[in-house]
């Protein structure tokens, strides 16, 4: 039973409930008679509905029938189904992104005809679990075992942001087998909890609120449908598709959970709560997963969330409003970070030498690059008003990769909780992972081990960074390095005068002209032009040269530093 309905953010459909509810008004028209179509037509056979018409843009589908045992449903033009039906709920049936792809296309088509509604924002793909297993566990009742964690098991909890290319999926499959420790790999770059629960979660109960939430978890579950199907935009964000591989670099499927045990666990914490605070929301989440894996309480009691938001250029107030002082004993926020001119060579090569042509758009808007050059000057890590009352650690990557065990030991020490050996391989749900090398030609495709020491070693950036370069970024990145323990031979950028520095940052980057040499090979080979991918300097200038004038950049210093032998 549905409660009343609450006030929300124009354009967010509160939860397939209330989609079902629309529908049984108004009718169900499925704009979509492919693959995407069959599944949504399942989906919502599960309710006992059934579409007034598909329809499609192709005309060899249209004026068939889709036929599912003794039901025969017509599939018609969009324009016809407009015509007869302009009060149903329009659902576009197909993957991918409202702002890019067909999805994208689909949507306008129906925002010009006006039959785009909050429902039309369904995406099969989310709902899948409920085909697997998920809609049986929805029905089943079932008494919570003693060995299970339980939200009032969960005390403390780390907040993980990073400088992107920095090592925190490392660092998070470092901690993530330690039995203190509840982690969901990659769940920040996954799941916008922040988002999710402003805008849906706060306002649902009961079986509504369960559902919502396994909407969320697609990317961790099991799945009888290829990975591919579950393209969104052109990439998946499964998490077996691209980061986490077997010896052999194949993907690491074993790390999938039971969408069943997932459910269960979840029912079992959430349904007698009604309406859920933040916390409890996060709470919930990561004791579902751990029993769905079949973790089992620390014996000492002290359970830690590690919570890997996986974000660059962190707003550290961000979840002010949302969490109370007593939610948590102990709210911390840490950052991995890394040598400022490893990780900028670093993302650069990433998104540039290794880059296909569709991820190379990152260039055309500048709050993409610039988060990662603001991450290398330490602006995450600046004290102000929001971070004075907060406790804030730092670990550097190159600890984690060099000194393993001494860090992982400081680690457990500043947690208060046991070391444990496995916190010397990367694991994820209890299997040891490895991530794709970043290497092209021959050694393209080969994995990496959590010993590999590649990435803290480089001494060569001639490929992106000129000698002249190395120069200005040293200079400019000066404060960070000295702050982090960096070596660093450049005198700080306060020994020159503000026209030098002007003068000095005025000429582009060697990356610059390479992403300019790629946009120039990529328009012979298309055929066509391809515009310059080369960033606007300005904007690097403005950032340097605003970072200058400002007369103190004071960083935060608590470092975990790896505990002598």
């Amino acid at each position: 039973m549905i409660v009343e309905k609450e006030k929300q953010a124009t354009g967010v459909y509160r939860s397939i409930y209330t989609i079902v509810e629309d529908i049984r008004q108004h009718g169900l028209v499925i704009y979509g008679a492919g693959f995407w179509g069959k599944i949504t037509y399942r989906i919502f056979s599960l309710f006992e509905l059934v579409p007034l018409c598909f329809c499609d843009d192709a005309p060899e589908k249209q004026r068939k029938s889709f036929q599912d045992k003794e039901i025969s449903i017509p599939v018609l033009s969009l324009d016809q189904a407009a015509h007869l039906y302009p009060e149903a709920v329009y659902i576009s049936a197909v993957s991918g992104h409202e702002k890019v792809g067909f999805r994208s296309i689909m949507n306008h088509r129906l925002k010009e005809r006006g039959l785009y509604t909050e429902s039309s924002g369904f995406h099969p793909f989310r709902y899948i679990f409920l085909l697997e297993k998920g809609w049986e566990a929805l029905q089943e009742t079932q008494v919570s075992a003693q060995s299970e964690i339980h939200i009032e098991d969960i005390h403390n909890m780390i907040v993980l942001n990073h400088m992107s290319n920095s090592g925190a999926v490392y660092f998070d499959s470092l901690l993530n087998g330690h039995p203190n420790i509840l982690n969901i790999p990659e769940l920040g770059a996954r799941v916008r909890l922040k988002w999710l629960y402003e805008n849906r979660i706060k306002y649902l109960e009961g079986k509504e609120l369960v559902v919502e939430i396994a909407s969320q978890m697609f990317h961790y579950f099991e799945s009888q449908f290829p990975e591919e199907k579950y393209m969104n935009g052109g990439n998946s964000t499964r998490i077996a598709y691209h980061w986490f591989k077997n010896k052999d670099g194949e993907r690491e499927t074993r790390i999938y959970i039971d969408t069943s045990k997932f459910i269960k666990s979840l029912k079992n914490l959430l349904l007698e709560r009604g309406k859920i605070s933040f916390a409890v929301f996060i709470k919930a989440i990561y004791a579902a997963y751990a029993n769905a894996i079949g973790k089992l309480a620390a014996s000492d009691g002290k359970l830690w969330i590690f919570y890997d938001c996986h974000k660059a250029n962190y707003d550290i107030s961000e979840m002010d409003t949302l969490l109370n002082q007593n939610d948590f004993e102990r709210l911390e926020y840490w950052f991995i970070i890394r040598e400022p001119i490893q990780h900028l060579f670093s993302i650069l090569r990433r998104h540039i030498l290794e880059a296909d042509a569709g991820f190379l758009s990152v260039w055309n808007n500048p709050s993409n690059y610039l988060d990662w050059i603001s991450s290398d000057l330490g602006l995450m890590l600046e004290k102000n008003k929001y971070t004075e009352n907060k406790i804030i650690k730092v670990v550097r990557f190159e600890d984690a990769k060099l000194k393993t065990l001494q860090t992982m030991k400081a680690v457990c020490e500043w947690m208060q909780i046991p070391f444990d050996q496995c916190m010397l391989n990367t694991t994820i749900n209890g299997i040891e992972v490895y991530f794709p090398a970043s290497a092209s030609g021959e050694k393209k495709g080969t994995v990496i081990a959590s010993n590999d020491t590649t990435s803290v070693e480089r001494k060569d950036f001639s490929s992106l960074f000129s000698s002249f370069d190395l120069f200005r970024l040293s200079l400019i990145f000066h404060n960070f390095k000295e702050s982090y323990g960096y070596r660093n031979d450049i005198p700080n950028y306060t020994k020159f005068s503000f026209e030098c520095l002007k003068e000095l940052f005025q000429y582009p980057f060697k990356f610059e002209s390479t992403l300019d040499s790629i946009a120039l090979n990529l328009s012979t080979k298309s055929n066509k032009y391809v515009a310059s991918l080369a960033p606007s300097h300005d904007p690097i200038i403005k950032l340097f040269l605003e970072y200058v004038r400002t007369e103190k950049h004071e960083l935060i210093t608590d470092i975990i530093w790896p505990l002598e032998n």
